[in-house]
């Protein structure tokens, strides 16, 4: 009986950082970004070794929760090439180096769009020749709620909005001529919709139906460049 209990004691435990005799590993597993939404786009990468001795082509896949924002968008980097979401059944390679390069890392990006909320989105790595050493890498993405309301674009639209708070309508007016406005809750439900939005001869927008919520407002120009922003409809 002893015999068998240090032989247990000595089995490599996967999916726990840098698995023991791998192909490959990382320093955790568990990633934790926890930021505001006064900051932009967040980023955070993990360093990845190669324990093989030879160079390994890697694959990955996203695993999203459903209870992922759906305002948010998330992208993966490897060492070569830059994706957006590789959803469940699909997936991504890249070149794993032997011996590892200083830039062996895999990057994650979210646009949160100024949507505070906390989830964890997951990605599967796994070496083509190596199968049995697959490792799932958890970020938990943590965003708060900060004091001002945060630009996810380098370039914003100059416009300005006008609200009736009697009528519960709101319109746009600005130098760009036609704009898309997509208006959310705060759940990320999408409450209205126009591609082609007149910034010249703008129509209010009914929103008396989302008394006392706060709604997302993004606006779109044909050059795309964007703006989002809140507003609490009385």
């Amino acid at each position: 009986m002893k015999q068998f209990f240090l032989l247990f004691l000595f089995i490599p435990i996967a999916g726990i950082g840098q698995i023991n005799n791998s192909s490959w590993g990382v320093a955790d597993t568990i990633i934790t970004i926890d930021k505001t939404t006064d900051f932009g786009p967040v980023h955070d990468y993990i360093e990845i070794f190669n324990n093989s001795g030879q160079d390994l082509q890697m694959r990955w896949m996203c695993l999203e929760p459903i209870s992922w924002p759906t305002l948010w968008v998330t992208n993966f980097s490897d060492t070569e090439n830059n994706y957006t979401d590789v959803q469940h059944i699909d997936s991504a390679d890249f070149m794993l180096m032997d011996p590892p390069l200083w830039n062996n890392k895999l990057i994650i990006g979210v646009e949160h769009m100024s949507f505070a909320q906390t989830d964890t989105v997951s990605f599967k790595v796994w070496p083509l020749n190596f199968p049995e050493d697959s490792l799932t890498i958890h970020y938990v993405i943590i965003i708060a709620q900060g004091n001002s309301w945060a630009s996810i674009n380098e370039s914003s639209i100059d416009f300005k909005y006008l609200f009736n708070e009697q009528n519960k309508t709101i319109r746009f007016a600005g130098s760009d001529a036609i704009v898309g406005v997509n208006i959310y809750s705060l759940t990320g439900r999408l409450v209205y919709s126009e591609e082609h939005y007149s910034l010249v001869n703008s129509e209010p927008i009914d929103l008396s139906n989302y008394s006392n919520e706060m709604l997302i407002i993004n606006l779109i120009t044909e050059d795309n460049l964007k703006n989002s922003f809140k507003i609490l409809v009385h």
